[in-house]
């Protein structure tokens, strides 16, 4: 299986994330890059199967 997920960005949970692949043994998996330019990521999103976007909720979230 060639699957592999790629995190892109540099957030506050960066390195809770590297330590939860580590500990889970997907290193092999899993490519995390710091910094992109916008039109990189969007020629990877062309290249993606599926997007991931996290968020934080906040009192004027609105449910789409």
């Amino acid at each position: 299986n060639n699957k592999i997920l790629l995190a892109i960005g540099d957030g506050p949970e960066k390195n809770n994330f590297l330590r939860m692949v580590n500990d889970l043994g997907l290193n092999n998996k899993v490519r995390h890059i710091n910094n992109l330019p916008n039109d990189k990521v969007k020629q990877l999103y062309s290249k993606s199967k599926c997007l991931i976007l996290g968020s934080v909720p906040t009192p004027v979230w609105h449910v789409l």
